[in-house]
């Protein structure tokens, strides 16, 4: 609306197809866990599918589609090494040293049913990270279908208040 008044943008969202990934219902079930009443207020890491594909495009930087039909609100895993992300894959050859162990989020410990002394396995991949601790697959779409928002006209000025 502040946009829309001060600066009269006008626009309108579109689908359009452009590399990235689509996040698919996987065969171990079991890795999903469903949250419990009352952690989504409390400020416990749970959502649902499409929160959970959002958290991975956060740290992909890549449009991440939910296409794996399932609803429900779930604690939300994704621990994966950023270096590796950052630095891209470790040439063919290269002795990659086993992931460290990792406690859960830290925002956690007041979580009913969250385990703060459990310890995961921080993935060398977001694709692994996705399968290993959430039994879901994640898999790179070049022409994925992804809603975008187009500005149609922005004033550079802003209407004084």
């Amino acid at each position: 609306t502040l946009l829309t008044e001060r600066f009269h943008m006008r626009s309108h969202f579109e689908d359009t197809r452009m590399s990235g990934y689509v996040l698919l219902a996987g065969k171990d079930r079991k890795k999903l866990h469903p949250a419990l009443d009352g952690e989504r207020v409390s400020g416990c890491p749970v959502g649902t599918m499409d929160d959970y594909a959002r958290q991975i495009q956060n740290v992909l930087q890549r449009p991440v589609v939910n296409e794996t039909g399932v609803s429900g609100l779930f604690r939300l895993r994704l621990i994966v090494m950023m270096a590796q992300l950052s630095t891209g894959n470790v040439p063919e050859g290269t002795p990659v040293p086993p992931p460290p162990a990792v406690p859960p989020p830290p925002n956690v410990s007041g979580c009913p049913g969250w385990d703060p002394s459990e310890k995961l396995s921080a993935a060398l991949s977001a694709e692994e990270a996705v399968s290993e601790q959430m039994g879901l697959v994640l898999r790179k779409a070049p022409d994925a279908t992804v809603r975008v928002l187009v500005i149609d006209h922005i004033d550079r000025d802003a209407t004084p208040n």
